[in-house]
């Protein structure tokens, strides 16, 4: 038995009741709004890299810690993270996620030594996970059932928003203003966000009521309980699986174009990003199970792959592969987000569930970009190829096996053991 089948299921908060009757629109605008502020702790960094690493004349080393060191921390906290907000309480986390994430920037205003730059980064790494963690643990508790999924898909969206946000409006700010200016203007968000979190999101219930033995226990031994229960595990490991590829198709596709397509090419895979995973939530509320989208969605980009280096192996068009494969792979989050409340019936077991989403899609996009790089240095062009058919293969599988594993789950007529 994993320890969530063992110990008795936590009582639902009150506040957010998990069947809710109409769907609260203005408390999901607030709560996706407080994922894109998370995204942007990432993005701010990366459209202000050039200017943050001639700042600080740093090495190119130095800077890429300088805009990874928010993941770091949810690479080794991640899965942690949901045991820890289930006890601190879902609005509590948020608010102080976000109110947290707007002192840092303050902090960062000041463009104070690299040292210090770097612990504020990683502080940030901390405030980032509580707020992806506790938001949507918030969001599938004030949208009704019947739009849950599609709500759901809405969230997968944020981090591409972050990025598009930061590239139509940070490098206006940075032009105008400077990094001073645009770290500002991240505190401001991140500062009004919090604010309204704090009047707007139902309070947390009593904390004897969410308290769970899970909570209590070392890092280690709560990793081992998120991962040995199948629930949790199975949507964290899909995600493992595109986030593995997707930045890095992200940043390495255009080199494989002709020099006159990269510009458009690099321009426009996060705008189709982002209206491909909106189309992800309304596909799996109206069409599709998410299990079988994402399995479809990991087969298709396998299939697009192939299409697209046999372009580059005869000469052929790549862009046109590129930006189809891309809508493809950004199918994904807004396929596995909607699969969450459908393998984790209690609020603690989703909490957890997003905390796995957010240590193993962390664990993707640091790993993945040298890994596909290795292999383009190895095998050349056709190297971008070889882990692309290796993470679309395991992510359809596992897909297909969480289809099962929600059946399961339905069937049951209380929380027990499904892996």
């Amino acid at each position: 038995m994993t320890e969530a089948a063992s110990s008795p299921p936590a009582a639902a908060p009150a506040a957010l009741a998990p069947e809710p009757q109409q769907t609260k629109w203005a408390l999901v605008a607030l709560l996706w709004l407080s994922g894109v502020a998370a995204g942007l702790q990432f993005a701010k960094v990366s459209v202000a890299f050039d200017a943050l690493a001639a700042h600080y004349g740093a090495s190119p080393t130095l800077a890429g810690w300088l805009l990874s060191a928010v993941g770091v921390v949810g690479v080794v906290f991640g899965a942690s993270a949901g045991l820890v907000v289930e006890r601190v309480g879902f609005r509590r986390s948020l608010v102080l996620g976000l109110a947290s994430a707007a002192a840092l920037s303050a902090f960062e205003t000041l463009l104070p030594p690299v040292p210090f730059f770097l612990a504020a980064r990683a502080l940030e790494g901390a405030s980032h996970l509580a707020i992806i963690v506790a938001a949507p643990s918030c969001l599938v508790h004030v949208v009704a059932p019947g739009r849950r999924t599609i709500v759901i898909g809405l969230w997968g969206t944020f981090f591409s928003v972050a990025f598009l946000i930061a590239g139509a409006l940070g490098l206006p700010l940075l032009a105008a203003f400077g990094l001073r200016g645009l770290f500002a203007a991240h505190e401001l968000v991140a500062a009004v966000l919090a604010l309204a979190a704090a009047l707007f999101i139902p309070a947390d219930p009593p904390r004897a009521a969410r308290a769970h033995d899970a909570a209590r226990r070392g890092v280690i031994a709560a990793h081992v309980g998120v991962y040995a229960d199948m629930r949790s595990a199975i949507p964290a490991l899909c995600f493992l699986c595109y986030t593995g590829m997707y930045l890095a198709l992200q940043t390495l596709t255009p080199e494989l174009a002709a020099p006159a397509d990269r510009v458009w090419l690099t321009a426009g895979m996060p705008a189709v990003s982002v209206v491909t995973t909106l189309c992800a939530g309304a596909l799996a509320q109206f069409g599709i199970s998410p299990f079988r989208l994402a399995a479809s969605a990991f087969a298709a980009t396998f299939v697009f792959s192939l299409l697209l280096h046999l372009a580059v192996a005869t000469g052929g068009p790549v862009a046109p592969f590129g930006f189809v494969r891309m809508a493809f792979v950004s199918l994904l989050p807004g396929a596995v987000y909607p699969m969450i409340p459908l393998l984790c019936p209690t609020p603690p077991v989703q909490a957890r569930a997003y905390g796995a989403i957010a240590q193993l899609g962390n664990v993707g996009s640091t790993l993945g970009p040298p890994l596909f790089a290795a292999s383009m240095a190895a095998l050349g062009p056709h190297g971008l190829l070889v882990p692309a058919l290796a993470l679309c293969a395991g992510g359809a599988a596992i897909a297909l096996w969480a289809e099962r594993r929600a059946a399961a789950v339905r069937q049951a007529t209380a929380p027990g053991r499904i892996g």
